[in-house]
């Protein structure tokens, strides 16, 4: 079936990290069950997909891409989340997670709104 798709890193993302567990140790986190939805994500190759399959094009200094967008909302709704405020937060909150993914810099819900808004036009 071939090799399993890479996640792309953008201005705001790198690979995702590494994960081992543990029973004991620092960074113990509530959000763990979101490492598999973040992992099974990224071995789809969800970002290249995503740009595959959405035509949009943004300036070469946006920090933040769609894909980026799109992926930080899915987990969140999967997570409960049910607006771009508590997507935020959720990702705000927990360190653990943020590296997981490989979040540099979690966008505000002003910014994911702008980032949306653009796709429509």
């Amino acid at each position: 079936m071939g090799k399993p798709a890479k996640h792309t890193t953008t201005k705001a993302r790198k690979q995702s990290a590494q994960v081992h567990f543990q029973k004991t140790g620092k960074n113990l986190t509530s959000k763990v069950g979101f490492v598999p939805v973040i992992k099974f994500l990224d071995k789809l190759g969800f970002g290249k997909i995503f740009k595959a399959e959405v035509d949009h094009t943004q300036k070469s200094n946006a920090l933040y891409s769609l894909e980026d967008g799109v992926l930080l909302v899915l987990v969140g709704l999967i997570g409960g989340a049910f607006n771009l405020s508590k997507c935020v937060c959720l990702w705000s909150g927990c360190k653990v997670i943020r590296k997981v993914a490989g979040w540099i810099s979690i966008p505000d819900e002003t910014t994911l709104g702008r980032i949306f808004k653009k796709v429509k036009d």
